[in-house]
């Protein structure tokens, strides 16, 4: 069982009354994922990386994608370039292009990539250099937007105003059915003079500004002026910095209600091997994509107590009561037999088989978030469906019974058996929920241990349920672990060890937890030594020294004495790291935060760092379970088909699937598809709008099984 990420969850999206949401934060219309300066600096060298580029890009959530424009012939590596291009207009993105580098519509009328600026301003070639070149680029590279300058300055600055006002009125309606939109210059402040002091605001469609001052304040001014047009309004080149501590660009963008971001230099969030999200990709989706509310199942039988469960079972002629919670926000029901309701509470008198099946609820919150939940309703009958438990543990043999005890990071499945049932419903710890027979648990964790009940309801409407009691054993593992990853933190100064590919490790808070932070330590080929590699440093991983005060890191390749390390107890739960080499071999935190190298003699607490196991804790101490975010992407299927020939499958790709099999079935429980393919979807065409459910079951390359399932609204006849 792969946990889904509440980011992830955050894709589900609904159409209310007649008014549809979007997936991201205050209904934005557009995130652009930014691949600039991918493109710029030639990372993408081969069709594997620019097709796992879009892998990414589609696991990311956004809807469109920026790329760069080049004055003619500095393409560093225009095939890839054309390649990439290509790829994303068929995958679907729309693309917006504008000149690359800061200054970039200067560096274009130059004809430069990089080096130094010659002027510009009121030079009527190099006006038209630029003119010419973005309309040769859209003649090239059909986009759905574009703009002439990046970051090239306010009016009367690199341009005069009415070079502005040429250029962009010469673009107009001559750039292939691009929009013209803009002005993008530095900062809000030049952006607000643009429309103050030129005409180009007649050019444009969107009003787009970059915040690189950090001019918080700006916003409302910005926006005011683009209203005025009419226009929406885009942070052209966003990221999650907070230079001055009055707030990262992305959360002032997103409170100021832009309607629409760049997320700047994100590609790099995307592993180019095979398009999996970093941590800190992960966290930007979590601020761009709409979380959704959590709703808790609760039935009440005959004014008894309230039980919270999402499946309920009641005796014939009795009173049944779903109410699941929040109390505030709207609600809408539907169910079997044409069952409809529009309140929170529904009461379902004298229960008989007509009332058994699926109920499901559809919320949406006062700020217009929405969630589903299903709940399974059934009969209690004598005698009821006959169902026996069984489970398997590692892929060994089926036993009969429903206690189980495991040993932590073994794999649990469960399949009880039954003739008669043809429905199921799992509820289970951490909020878990399947509608399958058999479920999955991979890599079972302590935090994974408890009751999982499974309802089987037969064809008559009878329902029996069943409790699995699972046991979780931790199982000790002597530290190092060269299976674990680590947190390595300076207690003394409150700092965690972290790397970002470039030669100098570094230090960073202990809040950080993405893969920059996260360590292996595994056994050298000298006895009583390790190396010491971070998982989220690609070029420099190692960490080793340099025989300098400098802490330095390596690649992988590197495994002389420099590179080896031993682990010595120190006080506590701390440990000193030594390397093998004479001199200056003992790592330390100075005072500034610094990672130094020190004599092998010091001893004091700032040579002191503590080990923290990201699934059990700090070590030394008794384990604890910490979330450790899954390695593989989950499949990501949309909530809403509101187009002909829109299909039901998932909207990205997951590496690496041995099986697939997707099934589709409507609010009755009637199987309508099976699909084995990624790529084939099931069409809506001919079915009633409404909720339908789906259910994934597929395996890795590690063969493990895993399922998911969901809700999808279906708006098409």
């Amino acid at each position: 069982m792969k946990r889904s990420i509440s980011v992830i969850l955050a894709l589900v999206f609904f159409i209310t009354t007649y008014a549809q949401s979007t997936i991201y934060t205050n209904d934005m219309d557009f995130v652009l994922g930014d691949v600039k300066q991918a493109f710029i600096q030639n990372k993408i060298t081969t069709q594997e990386q620019a097709q796992n580029l879009i892998k990414g890009l589609k696991n990311l959530g956004v809807n469109g994608i920026r790329v760069p424009i080049f004055a003619q012939g500095l393409d560093p590596n225009k095939p890839m370039f054309d390649y990439f291009f290509n790829l994303a207009v068929a995958e679907g993105f729309p693309v917006f292009a504008n000149p690359a580098q800061s200054s970039g519509g200067q560096r274009i009328a130059c004809g430069i990539l990089n080096g130094d600026l010659s002027p510009v301003k009121d030079d009527s070639e190099k006006t038209n250099v630029l003119i010419n070149r973005i309309k040769a680029f859209a003649a090239e590279y059909p986009c759905k937007w574009i703009n002439p300058f990046n970051e090239d300055g306010a009016p009367d600055g690199a341009w005069s105003a009415s070079q502005m006002d040429l250029i962009f009125s010469s673009l107009k309606g001559n750039v292939n059915g691009a929009e013209l939109i803009g002005p993008c210059v530095w900062g809000i402040p030049a952006s607000i003079n643009v429309f103050k002091n030129t005409t180009v605001a007649n050019d444009i469609t969107i009003a787009t500004t970059h915040n690189l001052g950090f001019n918080h304040e700006d916003w409302a001014e910005f926006m005011a002026l683009a209203k005025a047009k009419d226009m929406p309004v885009w942070d052209s080149e966003v990221n999650h910095t907070d230079k001055y501590n009055t707030g990262t660009r992305l959360e002032v963008a997103l409170a100021s209600g832009v309607d629409g971001l760049v997320m700047y230099n994100i590609w790099n969030t995307v592993d180019l091997s095979n398009g999996a999200i970093s941590n800190g990709g992960k966290e930007l989706m979590s601020l761009y994509l709409k979380s959704m509310p959590e709703l808790t199942p609760n039935y009440q039988v005959d004014e008894g107590a309230w039980i919270q469960s999402s499946t309920a079972l009641a005796n014939a002629g009795s009173t049944l009561k779903l109410a699941p919670l929040p109390n505030d926000g709207a609600w809408r029901w539907s169910g079997p037999n044409g069952f409809s309701a529009t309140t929170r509470e529904i009461t379902l008198a004298g229960m008989a088989s007509q009332h058994s099946g699926k109920y499901v609820a559809s919320y949406t919150s006062p700020e217009g978030e929405v969630n589903h939940l299903v709940m399974t309703v059934g009969l209690s009958c004598s005698p009821s469906p006959s169902i026996t438990p069984y489970y398997q543990i590692d892929g060994v043999s089926w036993i009969g019974g429903s206690s189980v005890n495991i040993d932590e990071g073994s794999s649990l499945k469960l399949g009880p058996s039954s003739s008669s049932v043809v429905t199921w419903a799992w509820m289970g710890p951490d909020g878990y929920t399947s509608n399958s027979r058999e479920i999955t648990v991979s890599d079972i964790l302590v935090s994974e241990e408890g009751q999982y009940r499974v309802t089987g309801i037969d064809g008559s409407g009878c329902g029996t349920i069943v409790d699995y009691s699972v046991a979780v054993n931790d199982v000790e593992v002597p530290f190092p672990d060269p299976d674990a990853r680590y947190y390595i933190d300076c207690p003394t100064w409150g700092v965690r060890l972290g790397a970002n590919g470039g030669q100098d490790a570094f230090t960073t808070s202990t809040s950080v937890t993405d893969y920059s932070v996260q360590w292996t330590v595994k056994e050298s080929s000298a006895a009583g030594y390790y190396f010491i590699d971070c998982i989220g440093a690609v070029a420099n991983p190692r960490i080793r020294t340099d025989q300098t005060a400098y802490a330095d890191m390596d690649s992988r390749s590197s495994t002389g004495s420099w590179a080896r390390w031993s682990l010595t107890q120190g006080p506590g739960n701390t440990f000193y790291l030594t390397t093998e080499d004479s001199f200056l071999p003992r790592l330390q935190i100075n005072s500034s935060g610094e990672a130094r190298m020190v004599a092998a003699t010091t001893v004091d607490n700032t040579v002191q760092f503590t080990f923290t196991n990201i699934d059990k804790g700090l070590v030394g101490t008794t384990p604890t379970s910490i979330y450790q975010p899954a390695e593989t992407s989950e499949f990501i299927f949309p909530g809403i088909i509101n187009s002909p020939g829109m299909q039901l499958k998932p909207i990205n790709y997951v590496e690496n699937i041995s099986t697939y099999r997707l099934d589709v079935y409507d609010i009755q429980g009637k199987h309508l598809f099976t699909s084995y393919q990624m790529d084939n979807g099931w069409s809506p065409n001919g079915h009633e709008r409404g909720i339908y459910i789906y259910t994934l079951n597929y395996a890795g390359a590690d063969n493990q099984l895993n399922r998911i399932s969901g809700k999808c609204y279906c708006d098409v006849y």
